[in-house]
């Protein structure tokens, strides 16, 4: 009789063990690898890519930003699929999957276009504090260096220096930018995509700041090949934007007149300026009588289109210690939030029901814990017993927080309500505005 009790409590322990492991099967054996498992077993793909993120690596949270990612020879046809690890402020809460068209450049007069899954899962990889920016200015310029004061100005303003390859084809990624000074600009730098995304920025609410080199200006006029005509300082297709247009280089006996309006206390010495001419509307700040710097709004939207007729980057300007306040001028107020983003999350879905799945094997696995109680309390302290309940133990700690994951991600869902605002020109503003609802919130 005692053989056939330890033999039934043997097999009930050998039950429930069962079916702890056939609960949680699935998910011990079967889960999908994660993203950065997968990314191992192609390291050496993975080392063929060059991604660029931001502006020279500059980043704002929040806001949409350029992604380019140079990837290496692919198939004609196939699946593929490109994993993001993103920054988030927030604590991970699964994987969100979405899906989007990867263009190709076109050969062959076709465009090769992939469908591609973006997963961005891990948000919580940590940021350079230096490498994010509350506002971005984003500089075209030769010269590398001169703007490192701006950092003092307020809301913790970053600077990028990019190349003109480095322009966005679509506007909207031009959401992070602040405030974009050309100074060094190729009139055939940009392709067709990048006018007009820089275009329709700037009509939509872009600042945009145009360093009128008295260098590139004097260039200008002995390009034009006689001395009543001028070649443009900036290229054509900007032309429909500029406040003024550019004139004569004057040499000007001292900058004292932008201390004077700035403050600070200018370095003694000439000053080289291009002439600027405004066109009507535009307003202006004049040095000496010579308009050197105009300003205007392009037509639509709250957009700004400066021109300065000097180079901050060279002297007496750059050693100027009120050359802050110019530059804050430039750069703006900071713009008010256009959506009150946390009213509208406040009306999204609070809660989200669990899934069905998830139902059976939180039930099932509650039942089982509950039938293993039981069983302990008829066993006696024996050898197998003992090792039948320690068998218990570990395949509990190994499912149980598996199972618990599982639950986190089915139980989470994504709310979001997208408002869409006319800029005007047949153009659009939209902004989405999301929120994370699961049961553990």
């Amino acid at each position: 009789m005692m053989r056939r009790a330890r033999a039934w409590r043997f097999g009930h322990a050998l039950v429930v063990l069962c079916g702890l492991a056939l609960l949680c099967w699935p998910a011990v054996f079967f889960r999908p690898p994660p993203p950065h498992a997968r990314a191992a077993s192609s390291a050496e793909a993975d080392r063929r890519l060059d991604v660029r993120l931001g502006f020279g690596g500059i980043v704002k949270i929040g806001v949409p930003l350029p992604l380019e990612v140079v990837l290496p020879p692919l198939p004609a046809s196939g699946p593929a699929e490109m994993v993001i690890d993103a920054p988030a402020l927030g604590p991970q809460a699964g994987q969100v999957v979405t899906t989007t068209a990867v263009p190709f450049e076109s050969v062959a007069d076709t465009v090769r276009v992939i469908e591609a899954p973006v997963v961005i899962s891990d948000p919580r990889r940590p940021v350079s504090p230096e490498r994010v920016g509350g506002r971005v200015v984003v500089a075209l310029s030769d010269d590398r260096t001169g703007l490192a004061a701006l950092h003092r100005l307020p809301g913790r303003v970053a600077v990028a220096y990019v190349t003109a390859e480095a322009l966005p084809r679509r506007w909207q990624e031009y959401a992070a930018v602040d405030l974009l000074v050309i100074r060094d600009l190729d009139p055939a730098a940009l392709d067709v995509s990048q006018q007009e995304a820089l275009l329709r920025w700037v009509r939509v609410g872009g600042r945009l700041l145009l360093v009128a080199r008295p260098a590139a200006a004097a260039q200008s006029a002995e390009t034009a090949g006689s001395p009543g005509r001028r070649a443009p300082v900036f290229p054509a297709y900007l032309d429909p934007l500029l406040p003024a247009d550019v004139g004569p280089i004057r040499a000007l006996p001292s900058a004292a007149g932008l201390a004077a309006h700035y403050g600070g206390t200018m370095p003694s010495g000439p000053l080289t300026v291009a002439t600027l001419l405004p066109r009507a509307g535009a307003g202006h700040v004049d040095l000496s009588g010579v308009p050197v710097i105009a300003s205007a709004g392009p037509g639509t939207g709250a957009g700004q289109v400066i021109i300065w007729g000097f180079d901050p980057w060279r002297p007496p300007l750059i050693e100027w210690s009120g050359r802050l306040r110019l530059w804050e001028e430039a750069l703006g107020r900071e713009p008010a939030p256009r959506i009150d983003v946390e009213g509208l999350a406040e009306h999204l879905a609070a809660g989200t029901p669990l899934d069905p799945a998830v139902h059976a094997q939180v039930t099932s696995a509650i039942l089982l814990y509950i039938a293993l109680l039981l069983g302990l309390r008829r066993w006696k302290p024996t050898v197998a017993a003992a090792a039948g309940a320690l068998l218990i133990v570990l395949a509990a700690l190994g499912a149980f927080p598996v199972l618990a994951e599982i639950v986190r991600d089915r139980s989470a869902t994504l709310a979001q309500v997208t408002i869409i605002e006319p800029v005007g020109a047949g153009s659009a503003r939209a902004t989405t505005v999301a929120a994370r609802c699961s049961q553990n919130r």
